[in-house]
C-alpha cells in the first residue's frame, strides 16, 4: 500500500459499499430470485449455475494462470509501478 492509499473503507469489521453497492445487490438478488417465486423452478438451472458455470470459470482461470505465470504479472506490476514512481515511460 502507498502513503495515499488509505485501503479497504471498513466501519465496525464490516465493509462499507453505500446506498450503490446495496441497491445492486438487492437488484441482483432479486432477479435471480424471482424464477424461484414465481413457480418457475427448474433443477437443470440449479446444477448448471452451482456445477456447470462455476466449472467453466475455474478451466478458464487456471488456462489463464498457466499461460501468464504470476512471476511475470507480479514483474510487470513492479515495472508499472516504478515508471509512475519516476514519471517516465520505461518503453519507449
Amino acid at each position: 500500500m502507498g502513503s495515499g492509499d488509505s485501503g479497504p473503507v471498513r466501519v465496525g469489521g464490516r465493509r462499507r459499499i453505500g446506498p450503490h453497492g446495496t441497491a445492486a445487490r438487492v437488484s441482483v438478488a432479486a432477479v435471480i430470485l424471482a424464477p424461484v417465486a414465481a413457480g418457475r423452478f427448474d433443477p437443470k438451472d440449479v446444477v448448471v449455475g452451482l456445477v456447470v458455470f462455476p466449472t467453466i470459470l475455474l478451466g478458464w482461470q487456471g488456462w489463464r494462470a498457466r499461460r501468464t505465470p504470476a512471476e511475470s504479472a507480479i514483474r510487470r506490476a513492479e515495472r508499472a509501478g516504478r515508471e509512475r514512481w519516476a514519471g517516465v515511460n520505461l518503453r519507449e
